[in-house]
C-alpha cells in the first residue's frame, strides 16, 4: 500500500537510519557537522521512542510485537512509534490495527510530524 500525501505535501524532518543516537554513539564529531547542516537548511531530525522490537532478535508474531509496544510505550506521555513496513515485516502490519486500537483508547491523538 501506497499513501500519497499529495503534491504541496513537504517536510523537513528526516529520521536517521538506526536513529540519531547510534550515529551519535558511533562518531559524535561527524554528528555535531551533520547536525549543524541539517539546522542551517532548516531540517529537523527526529528519533522513536516507542519500539516493538520488530527487527530486533528472533521473528515475532503479532502478538508478541503487541505486548512489546504495550511494554515500550507504558510511561510515555508523547509518543514516536518505530515500525517497520518492508518485505518480512508482514506480522507488523498485522499488529498495527490493535496497537492503533490501542492508543485510541489509552486518548492518544495521531499527527502528522512534518
Amino acid at each position: 500500500m501506497f499513501l500519497n500525501l499529495g503534491q504541496d505535501f513537504s517536510t523537513r524532518v528526516i529520521r536517521l537510519p538506526g536513529g540519531h543516537m547510534t550515529w551519535q554513539k558511533n562518531d559524535p564529531n561527524g554528528m555535531d557537522a551533520l547536525d549543524k547542516a541539517l539546522r542551517d537548511k532548516d531540517y529537523h531530525q527526529v528519533d522513536w521512542n516507542v519500539l516493538p522490537k520488530d527487527t530486533e532478535g528472533a521473528p515475532k508474531n503479532a502478538e508478541e510485537l503487541i505486548r512489546e509496544f504495550i511494554k515500550s510505550i507504558r510511561t510515555r506521555e508523547k509518543a514516536v512509534v518505530l515500525m517497520h513496513d518492508t518485505y518480512g515485516k508482514e506480522e507488523t502490519a498485522k499488529a498495527l490495527p490493535e496497537i492503533i486500537t490501542y492508543l485510541k483508547k489509552q486518548g492518544y491523538e495521531f499527527k502528522t510530524i512534518k
